[in-house]
């Protein structure tokens, strides 16, 4: 499961900006099931619902989507790896290029 960071960066580069209540509304069934949480409000559809009332936004509708898409990466693959240090790149172009 990709940490809420990642979420967080992957949303702002693909929609403009992070949507840290849907991601948390997504995952709030964790606190009463664990790990399996996600049997619970991660189809696309109940993301999309879920991401559009607690953002009040279509665009938040997408954020609840691109969670559950990133929900469903693998966790051994490769892919999970560069999602886990993608916040820190992130980070590190934008200081180096926000002064030029």
């Amino acid at each position: 499961m990709p940490k809420h960071s990642v979420h967080k960066t992957v949303s702002k580069l693909v929609l403009g900006q992070s949507y840290p209540r849907v991601d948390r509304a997504i995952d709030w069934p964790v606190r009463f099931i664990g790990l399996s949480h996600r049997k619970i409000f991660h189809s696309y559809p109940e993301a999309f619902i879920i991401g559009v009332l607690s953002s009040q936004s279509f665009l938040g509708g997408f954020g609840g989507c691109l969670h559950v898409l990133l929900d469903n990466v693998d966790r051994s693959s490769k892919d999970l790896k560069l999602m886990e240090i993608l916040p820190s790149i992130v980070k590190e172009v934008n200081r180096k290029y926000a002064s030029e």
